[in-house]
Parts: C-alpha cells; sequence; structure tokens
C-alpha cells in the first residue's frame, strides 16, 4: 500500500468490502507490514447510482466464464405451460 493516501468509492459492500464494512484496510494495523501507515477513505461518493451499477453487474451471466463455473440463472416458465409429466 506503498503511496496512497486517499481513496474514495461510491458504497460499501457489507459481505466482501475492504474499506470500513468487512474488513478495514485503511487503518494503519490492518496490514502486517511496517510500510503500511493507512490511509483515508471517503465512501458514499454517488452512492444509489454505485449500488445500481453493482447490482446490475451481479445480477448479469458472465458468458466468458469456464462452463463448470457459470451460475445460470434458473429459467422462468412460461405462464400457460405445464411441463411436468405424469407418470401412470
Amino acid at each position: 500500500m506503498i503511496g496512497i493516501n486517499r481513496v474514495f468509492f461510491g458504497c460499501k459492500n457489507d459481505r466482501f468490502g475492504g474499506c470500513g464494512s468487512l474488513l478495514n484496510l485503511h487503518k494503519p494495523d490492518a496490514l502486517p507490514s511496517a510500510k503500511h501507515h493507512g490511509f483515508e477513505i471517503i465512501g458514499g461518493i454517488h452512492e444509489e447510482e454505485a449500488v445500481r451499477l453493482l447490482q446490475s453487474f451481479y445480477n448479469r451471466e458472465n458468458f466468458h466464464a469456464p462452463d463448470h463455473k457459470r451460475k445460470r440463472k434458473p429459467a422462468i416458465a412460461e405462464e400457460g405451460t405445464d411441463d411436468s409429466k405424469e407418470v401412470s
């Protein structure tokens, strides 16, 4: 973290965030290194827009990911169709 004085960000991420939510990487004692002196964080810049952008990103499927890594969203059955099959 050499040379970082200040970090600006849009919104915190309570599940994975590193600047004041899940982790506090901005604090001087966050990393076991004498070179890490911490840095100032300024969050909430265009927060609502940042949240919408992240939601949009995570709602999409990554078509470039290998098949075994892809998380496909379940197909929504059309109304009026019955895909169930009766067994006699």
